[in-house]
């Protein structure tokens, strides 16, 4: 096949590459703002807001949790507990077992 140039189509080409061109520029001004606003960076020397690394966020350290300071159970309320339990412990051991409890 015999390429065909001339000075009209070529000048045609021209100006259609030169109105891509301008385009693709529209295009990625629009990209650039749509991911800046979604709070990523633009990749043109702003680097938009800063991320922070896996894991906790500073100042959520270790915190003091469960009871609260200088909460002491007695020894009777501890008895108490523990008695109720080992009761609940009886009963339903007990009746799995068809025995008492300690009779394996």
């Amino acid at each position: 096949m015999a390429k065909r140039t001339s000075s009209g189509s070529l000048t045609a080409l021209a100006r259609e590459l030169s109105l891509l061109e301008g385009r693709r520029d529209i295009l990625v001004a629009e990209i650039q703002r749509a991911v800046a606003s979604l709070g990523g960076g633009t990749g043109t020397g702003n680097p938009g807001p800063a991320r922070r690394g896996p894991g906790r966020p500073k100042g959520s350290g270790k915190k003091k949790g469960g009871r609260k300071k200088g909460f002491k159970m007695s020894k009777a309320a501890k008895a108490k507990i523990s008695a109720a339990q080992k009761k609940r412990w009886a009963q339903t051991f007990g009746k799995k077992s068809g025995g008492t409890v300690g009779n394996g």
